[in-house]
């Protein structure tokens, strides 16, 4: 049996396997959808959300919000209290000590607010989060979103905030080195 979701209402729809790559209509709303074949079922086919949010401790949240607030803290510290003593050297070294904790606690705390959602029953799916969070905040939502949608399987905040972190470090080494070298 192929199982999959119908893209209009949402009902989940089983077939026999015979039928993949076919054309079948939704028994809830009669709207004519395409079955998958059995290897998109089978990538499709997502943990059920509830076991990966329940493997996460509540302390993440703290967590998060404790990185962001540090991250802030140390921007505001190097580029508004020690500014004038810095040189432009030092200053471009000084990024990444706000920038890993800022955009990690960002992640994880984006990554965790979307799970939630879907155990919520506010979204079917991590894309269906996706899309929530993009029509609250708009297209330019999307941009901060780039590395949780690599990973929108994972379903764990954490490994989500480590990947963003890592991309935004790799991004920020090019800016840097390619860009602005002369920095």
């Amino acid at each position: 049996m192929i199982s999959f979701a119908c893209g209009a209402c949402r009902q989940e729809l089983a077939v026999a396997d015979g039928l993949a790559g076919q054309r079948a209509r939704c028994s809830k709303c009669g709207v004519v959808v395409d079955v998958p074949s059995m290897d998109e079922a089978r990538a499709d086919a997502e943990i059920p959300l509830a076991m990966a949010i329940s493997r996460e401790s509540p302390a993440f949240v703290g967590v998060y919000v404790t990185l962001i607030a540090l991250g802030v803290c140390l921007a505001v510290y190097i580029y508004g209290v020690k500014f004038d003593d810095l040189s432009e050297t030092q200053l471009v070294n000084l990024t990444p000590v706000w920038m890993f904790p800022l955009v990690f606690g960002l992640y994880g705390f984006i990554a965790r607010h979307l799970i939630r959602l879907v155990q919520d029953g506010q979204a079917e799916t991590l894309r269906d989060a996706v899309y929530l969070w993009t029509r609250a905040f708009g297209a330019l939502g999307l941009i901060p979103m780039f590395p949780f949608l690599m990973v929108a399987k994972w379903q764990h905040s954490l490994a989500t905030a480590f990947l963003a972190a890592l991309v935004w470090a790799i991004l920020l080494v090019f800016f840097f080195a390619v860009i602005f070298p002369a920095l």
